[in-house]
């Protein structure tokens, strides 16, 4: 979530307040409690395949779609 900035939903791409993550946080921590094995959805958009693939690199400024459990 540290890595989010914007939030994608309904076709949309919305600011990832405090609140927001908070709360995808929140259902994170009640899904996991739940002994669910549970993933986060992310993307990023460019322009051009990056010169520099380091996770630190490119793992910033990503768009959250949403979290999954099993």
């Amino acid at each position: 979530m540290n890595k989010c900035e914007k939030l994608y939903k309904d076709g949309e791409i919305k600011t990832l307040d405090a609140s927001l993550k908070e709360m995808i946080l929140n259902k994170n921590l009640n899904l996991a409690e739940k002994a669910l094995r549970v993933l986060a959805v992310a993307y990023k958009d460019i322009e051009a395949f990056p010169h520099n693939l380091d996770a630190e690199h490119v793992e910033q400024n990503l768009n959250f779609v949403r979290i999954s459990a099993e």
